[in-house]
C-alpha cells in the first residue's frame, strides 16, 4: 500500500465502535436449548451465536423468564416473542433491529428490555401494555421520537435514550431517570 492511499486511514472514531461478527454456531445453540429443557432453567444464553432470527426451538420454552441474545445478527424479531409470557429481562443488545413487533407488548411480566446498539427509529405504542417495564435502554440507535404511551408505565424508572441524535440535539434529552426524560421530552413536544 503507497503512503498517502485513503485505505490507510483509522477508521472514523465518531462512527462508533466496529461490529464484531460471530460466525453461527448451530450445535452450541442447539446444545444450550437442550440444557435449559433439561435442567428447567429459566434463563436462555444465546450471546454471540451469529443468529440472524430466534431459533424456533427456543418458543417451545415457555418457562423463560431471561433471554439473552446480545451481539447477533437479528434484522427484525418474530411475532411469536409474545409467547414468553414469563418473561422478565429480555437483552437485544448489539444487534440489526430496525423494528419491534407490536407482540412484544404480550410480554406482560417484563421489566428490563435492553435495545442499545440497534437501528431502531421508531417505538411501537404496544409499550404502553408492559406495565411491569422498570428498565428501558434505547442508547445508540436512531430513535426521533418517543410514543406517548410511555407515560402510561406507572413503573418505569429508568430510560436510557443516550446517542439518539435527534432525541439528544432537538429535546436535549439525558440521564436514566424516566419520569424526568419523560416530562422534559413532552414538555418541549409540545412547546
Amino acid at each position: 500500500m503507497q503512503p498517502g492511499n485513503t485505505e490507510d486511514k483509522a477508521p472514523d472514531a465518531a462512527a462508533g465502535p466496529a461490529r464484531r461478527e460471530f460466525p453461527h454456531r448451530p450445535n452450541e445453540i442447539r446444545k444450550r436449548i437442550q440444557l435449559v429443557t433439561k435442567y428447567s432453567t429459566r434463563s436462555l444464553d444465546l450471546r454471540c451465536m451469529g443468529l440472524t432470527s430466534i431459533p424456533k426451538e427456543a418458543f417451545g420454552l415457555a418457562n423463560l423468564e431471561e433471554i439473552f441474545l446480545n451481539e447477533n445478527n437479528l434484522s427484525d424479531i418474530s411475532p411469536k416473542i409474545g409467547r414468553f409470557s414469563g418473561l422478565k429481562r429480555l437483552h437485544l443488545n448489539s444487534n440489526l433491529l430496525t423494528s419491534i413487533p407490536d407482540e412484544l407488548g404480550h410480554l406482560h411480566a417484563l421489566e428490563f428490555l435492553n435495545l442499545p446498539n440497534n437501528n431502531l427509529c421508531l417505538l411501537p405504542d404496544c409499550f404502553s401494555e408492559l406495565q411491569r417495564l422498570k428498565h428501558l435502554d434505547i442508547r445508540c440507535n436512531d430513535v426521533r421520537s418517543l410514543p406517548a404511551t410511555l407515560r402510561e408505565i406507572d413503573s418505569l424508572k429508568t430510560l436510557a435514550v443516550e446517542g439518539n441524535e435527534v432525541l439528544e440535539s432537538r429535546f436535549g434529552l439525558s440521564g436514566c431517570d424516566a419520569r424526568q426524560v419523560l416530562d422534559t421530552y413532552f414538555r418541549r413536544e409540545a412547546a
